[in-house]
């Protein structure tokens, strides 16, 4: 475990047992993002524990957020990780403080509710179906959770392989330099304003939290995620981003749209924003908004930020900025592609 306290309440870790986490989910997910996973595993491995696995992997695809496993981070104690005591950890939380926190969009009254009687689960899952996978897979997952959660972590020791630790060399290469990085912005910058600049957003979510953790990985397959509570835990990847023609052609066709483009203004002035906020300062229908936010979203200029049933959006301003230098390389004569 690689930990440093960069100032007070504010800290830089990498542990090679969470590392393992974000590859199961990684793989779990269907390899989505990045193809680090089949660096690291062949596919006869992958496909071999993933049968072994049935249930679980089934269960995850079907319920959608996969790393609610990592939401409790944000009230253990991190400096201590271990997979063994972290699994406990989950283990002996309530079940419905487990769940409202693998999910994060209702609370635990709901979810005791839904755990205790099959209509209230009925009944949760309609009211949130649109923010939820299928009614199976988070059905399993209220009733099987103990199970999925053993079963989980079985899966992330099976990947502690020679593979894997390869990878996790590239991670070790460079904690001294992201640490002293990141300890260098926060001279200037407090850690939520700093959190703020890595993701290239505005929170809606702005705590207070008690401390601060940064931490890089290579197989997280967002660019970047953020877990907040009691404590906020940031993860981000040391990958290098990738631009593409495609994704160019399809972020340049989204702010072609009169209405798109309206958007994007408007959020500039004041984000975060509900959808039904934007709709109406745009005097339009909140279906028509809707539409094209997704539209936005899909091509990676938004964020989303879940609060209970209410989403709220800003600009991602991490991708609109490769935008914009993709389109200077292009009008430069230089290659955009990777």
């Amino acid at each position: 475990m690689f930990y440093q306290e960069l100032k007070e309440n504010s800290y830089y870790i990498y542990s090679d047992e969470i590392e393992l986490m974000l590859a199961a989910i990684n793989i779990l997910e269907g390899e989505k993002g990045h193809n680090l996973s089949m660096e690291a595993y062949a596919r006869k491995t992958r496909e071999a524990l993933k049968n072994k696995y049935a249930f679980l992997t089934e269960v995850f695809n079907a319920a959608g957020g996969s790393y609610g496993m990592l939401e409790p981070l944000t009230d253990y104690p991190i400096k201590d990780f271990s997979l063994d005591t972290y699994c406990d950890y989950l283990l002996h939380m309530d079940t419905a403080s487990f769940l409202s926190g693998y999910f994060n969009i209702f609370n635990e009254k709901l979810v005791r509710e839904a755990l205790e009687n099959e209509e209230c689960f009925e009944r949760l899952y309609r009211e949130y179906s649109r923010l939820l996978g299928s009614y199976l897979g988070c059905k399993m997952l209220f009733r099987e959770s103990r199970k999925i959660i053993c079963d989980f972590f079985s899966f992330v020791k099976e990947l502690d392989t020679d593979g894997f630790r390869k990878e996790n060399e590239k991670v070790k290469e460079v904690l001294e330099r992201e640490e002293a990085k990141t300890k260098e912005e926060l001279e200037h910058l407090e850690p939520l304003e700093y959190s703020q600049k890595m993701m290239g957003k505005v929170f809606h979510n702005r705590g207070p939290y008690q401390e601060f953790y940064f931490s890089p990985s290579l197989f997280l397959t967002p660019r970047m995620i953020r877990f907040f509570g009691k404590n906020q835990v940031l993860f981000y990847s040391i990958r290098e981003p990738q631009q593409d023609q495609e994704k160019i052609v399809k972020q340049l066709k989204a702010v072609g749209d009169d209405t798109r483009f309206k958007i994007i203004a408007l959020l500039n002035e004041k984000e975060p924003l509900r959808g039904l906020d934007i709709a109406k300062e745009l005097s339009m229908a909140p279906s028509t908004i809707s539409h094209h936010m997704e539209q936005l979203k899909s091509c990676g200029l938004l964020n989303e930020e879940q609060d209970k049933s209410s989403k709220y959006y800003s600009i991602n301003r991490n991708n609109a900025k490769e935008l914009l230098e993709a389109m200077k390389k292009l009008l430069e004569g230089k290659n955009t592609t990777v």
